[in-house]
């Protein structure tokens, strides 16, 4: 297969960041730079002449070239797929080399992937090169440039794209290629089908989703006149010291000077603690609801949808493949549907308030209008006119493949007998009921609350600290677990837990808990770790077998019937169950001034999303190999689904949306089969999913 690199410069008075197919419909293509197989780069300059360059033009329509550009996906074919300065060409030509290194742990900005394979220009270029592109590409000055104008920057605008061409066939030719495009290296295994999967994901991304576009604009109207209302009572509550609910200086110091309370901080959390002080005055209680009421931005989605939404009244392009670091799940672009917060309205109501909302009569009627627009905001994606969504949802995806991996057949039985009907408890009850050694059909409501919650933090290796995150989350009250703990434990045991909390103090892994409550959380964790030993064990032949392959390299290492590791170009890979690979940068094995040792690796960090030194122990590996597995679980029933006619328009989580004629045979129990559907290397793991039909997005 011979290669054909491109990039296009282009300009338009749109934004990029309304998305590449909105930005499509009004593009024009200045430049475009191109190399082919090993040959020298060139710059074809289209608006000094549209006629292409007879090499880049041959090799184009040339089948056996495959087209390579980064990102070019989701960018340059959206736009020459518009703008026909070139034939339109069939996407299984296309390779993006952004996607490339999303598949296997990468950074996925061409500037950032060249710093790490060593590429970087020095920060001269760089700038000259943004200056460049806010030059010629976007308004400059609130006007466009004149090419005549500005010949000798224009000449050094070729020369940047010449020399974007450069770093992408060298990142091409150094990044590893056994997810994407694809390239079997294990002794026996399955080759990964990211590629295809990739193609499917491009033909999602260019069907788009429908808006209702009445409704966002109705909603932003809403937030406007809420916004008014809740400044013009901010004021009224500080006698115009604070002019707006947003001022959160001017409100941190009124409240200290008029109440002699001061507050750390505006965060929601802070706020709902002290709105629920029984003793706090009246007035001040009132001032920080509005705070918490103005904090939500409740039109933000609904703007960014109302900016992305193409001529046809689609949105397009809201997927990207591989996006998520380490796990290559997707991720979520523009509309960010993975960031949404779960609705806290029943759907019944959530459908009354979409058509207050349109109708202008939801401040009239609602009083809490910041929540309604919330829970109604995935209700503006709509099925087009004689249309309706089916919606599937894989159940207890994570904890039925760790399970599967770690081989609690206790565990995985049960999930049998639920999904047959054969039991009626749940796996919190179950959860709750394994740790304490009761059974499960007597488990309270708030008994089964703690079981989310000891699931949900304790399955990848988490300990005091993450059960403290998901406890607040379920606002499941510490102090009263401790007592109950504390009453009711084994004391011998629980003195050892409080024997740990020094040494955690001063680690600095206490949470910031007093002595007695982390004792009860942690003895929390070992009760439940001891019901589960299966999953702790292989987190501990995780993390043996991840330092043995960094140690003794290239070397596979076996977990069991699903994983295999080993070490490679400078990579620590995982293969999971689908034949996919986990990759983790530049590994190391640390080992402190104590003889502890840790697994070391450059990644993307999820916080300051900076390319820096990561870890990784056992119990995060399972959880990385768990979520990835979900993925591959995930793409499967959309490549079904997709030949049984049943078009996918989103993917959320472990979700697959479908926008399928509005008649009985298209159900979401069909739906559902492909999302259960038993893989070729998933013998074993019981899978459940349910779902529902409807004439809008929503959380059901």
């Amino acid at each position: 297969m011979r290669k054909l690199y491109i990039d296009l410069e282009t300009y338009n008075d749109v934004p990029i960041k309304a998305g590449s197919y909105k930005y499509a419909e009004t593009v024009e293509v200045l430049l475009v730079a191109y190399a082919i197989d090993d040959g020298p780069s060139r710059c074809w300059d289209v608006t000094a002449d549209e006629i292409a360059p007879e090499d880049l033009y041959n090799a184009w329509v040339n089948p056996e070239y495959v087209v390579i550009a980064h990102n070019g996906g989701l960018f340059d074919r959206v736009m020459l797929n518009h703008h026909k300065v070139l034939p339109t060409i069939p996407a299984s030509r296309w390779l993006d080399t952004m996607v490339q290194a999303y598949a296997h742990g990468l950074q996925g900005s061409l500037s950032s992937l060249g710093t790490v394979y060593g590429l970087r220009d020095d920060e001269a270029k760089l700038k000259d090169g943004r200056r460049l592109i806010h030059m010629f590409c976007k308004p400059y000055s609130g006007a466009r440039i004149r090419l005549l104008d500005m010949q000798d920057d224009w000449q050094l605008f070729m020369e940047y794209a010449k020399r974007d061409i450069d770093t992408m066939r060298t990142l091409h030719e150094r990044m590893p290629q056994w997810n994407y495009p694809g390239r079997s290296f294990w002794d026996s295994g399955v080759r990964s089908a990211e590629y295809e999967y990739w193609l499917i994901d491009l033909v999602i991304n260019d069907r788009g989703i429908q808006l209702d576009a009445d409704l966002c604009v109705a909603a932003m109207c809403t937030a406007r006149d809420e916004k008014a209302d809740l400044d013009a009572r901010t004021s009224a509550a500080t006698d115009d010291e604070v002019k707006a609910a947003t001022q959160r200086d001017a409100m941190l110091k009124f409240i200290l000077h008029e109440y002699g309370i001061s507050l750390p901080d505006m965060r929601a959390d802070t706020l709902r603690r002290r709105i629920a002080d029984p003793d706090l005055p009246d007035a001040l209680r009132e001032l920080l609801e509005i705070r918490l009421a103005s904090s939500k931005n409740t039109s933000a989605k609904y703007k960014a949808a109302v900016k992305s939404v193409c001529g046809d009244g689609r949105v397009r392009g809201m997927h990207q493949f591989c996006g998520a670091a380490r796990t290559g799940r997707d991720a979520g672009r523009l509309l960010q549907l993975q960031n949404m917060a779960r609705p806290t309205m029943k759907q019944a109501d959530i459908d009354i308030a979409i058509e207050d909302i349109k109708q202008g009569l939801a401040g009239m009627l609602h009083d809490d209008v910041s929540t309604v627009l919330s829970n109604c905001v995935r209700g503006m994606l709509v099925p087009a006119h004689g249309s309706k969504f089916v919606v599937a949802d894989l159940s207890a995806v994570e904890a039925r493949v760790l399970a599967w991996l770690a081989g609690e057949r206790k565990l995985l039985t049960f999930f049998e007998d639920y999904d047959n009907g054969a039991i009626q408890y749940d796996q919190y009850m179950v959860g709750y009921a394994n740790t304490f050694g009761i059974a499960p059909e007597s488990v309270s409501s708030l008994q089964r609350q703690l079981g989310k919650v000891l699931e949900l933090s304790l399955g990848y290796g988490g300990g005091v600290g993450a059960f403290v995150t998901f406890a607040a989350v379920y606002n499941v009250d510490l102090a009263a677990i401790a007592n109950a703990i504390h009453g009711a434990g084994d004391a011998g045991q629980l003195a050892e837990c409080a024997d740990k909390y020094e040494w955690a103090l001063k680690h600095g892994f206490h949470a910031g808990l007093p002595k007695r409550t982390y004792a009860a959380i942690e003895y929390l964790k070992q009760k439940w770790r001891e019901s589960r030993p299966k999953t702790e064990h292989l987190w501990g032949q995780l993390s043996a077998s991840l330092k043995n392959a960094i140690r003794h390299k290239g070397t596979i290492f076996r977990i069991g019937e699903h994983i295999q590791i080993k070490c490679m170009d400078n990579f620590l890979l995982i293969r999971l169950p689908s034949g996919r690979v986990l990759s983790l940068a530049a590994p190391k094995v640390d080992i402190d001034r104590d003889g502890n040792e840790s697994i070391r690796f450059m990644g993307l960090d999820r916080y300051s999303h900076k390319w820096s030194k990561q870890y990784v122990h056992g119990g995060m590996a399972a959880g990385l190999i768990t979520q990835a597995t979900a993925a591959c679980l995930l793409r499967a029933a959309y490549r079904d689904a997709e030949e049984d006619g049943m078009p996918v328009v989103l993917r959320v989580h472990d979700e697959l949306v479908c926008e399928v004629p509005d008649t009985p045979a298209f159900s979401a129990a069909r739906l559902g089969n492909h999302l259960t559907r038993a893989r070729p290397w998933s013998h074993g793991l019981p899978l459940a999913a349910t779902g529902w039909e409807g004439p809008r997005y929503g959380k059901q």
